[in-house]
């Protein structure tokens, strides 16, 4: 089980980062990881059977938001962006 630490301000600690703050570009990374993690299985085990209709809402916007703010940040990237991904893709 993950150390959880409680400061005074009432956040918390789970494990070396605050809950809900990657600070770091490596902190993000291991969260997109867990998340595309979660997205393969989701594939496996479709998660839409499991939900009420209040998580399902949630899920969908959620998936939409995220899809919208992942383009945002993709174009942010441009060419510089995709060249750098289609280098080290044709490497593998």
């Amino acid at each position: 089980m993950p150390e959880i630490e409680i400061f005074e301000d009432k956040s918390v600690m789970v494990g070396k980062r605050r809950k809900g703050k990657d600070e770091t570009l490596e902190d993000a990374m291991k969260t997109m990881e867990r998340f595309s993690d979660w997205l393969v299985a989701a594939q496996q085990h479709n998660p839409w059977g499991e939900a009420d209709a209040v998580n399902t809402a949630m899920l969908y916007a959620l998936l939409v938001h995220l899809r919208d703010e992942i383009d945002k940040v993709i174009a942010l990237g441009g060419d510089d962006a995709r060249n750098a991904y289609e280098f080290f893709r044709k490497t593998k």
